[in-house]
């Protein structure tokens, strides 16, 4: 099945915490901000509800389960300038390194979470549907 790109959006959202400013979890800095990157007024447009879609999602969190939180929604989206392809050790990592300790530690856990997990069976039943 062909999936749309909000959807593609909503997965990425759900695959990271997008109000973490430049870290995702232990990993700190600008190279780990939560951005998208469009290269149409089409996909500007969709990243931008993408954002909204995850404040409204995200935004409003229980601490303890009890107090409300607000947490701002940092995810950037700018235009792409140039793309970079990402070095060979990088591209496939988890598929070819399962079992390194960062696989283990940080992106298997992420494939096996209960958000990720709903959102792709959201996904699923949304391009089986007729």
């Amino acid at each position: 099945s062909v999936i749309s790109l909000a959807q593609v959006l909503d997965l990425h959202m759900a695959s990271h915490d997008p109000t973490q400013l430049n870290r995702q979890g232990v990993d700190v800095g600008t190279q780990y901000r939560s951005i998208i990157l469009y290269s149409s007024d089409q996909q500007r447009t969709e990243a931008l509800e993408a954002v909204a879609r995850a404040q409204e999602e995200k935004g409003s969190r229980k601490f303890l389960g009890l107090i409300p939180i607000q947490s701002e929604v940092v995810t950037q989206v700018q235009p792409l300038e140039q793309f970079w392809p990402a070095e060979s050790y990088h591209q496939d990592y988890y598929a070819k390194n399962p079992y390194d300790r960062y696989s283990v530690v940080n992106i298997a856990p992420k494939l096996r979470s209960n958000t990720i997990r709903a959102k792709i069976k959201e996904i699923e039943a949304q391009t089986s549907a007729p």
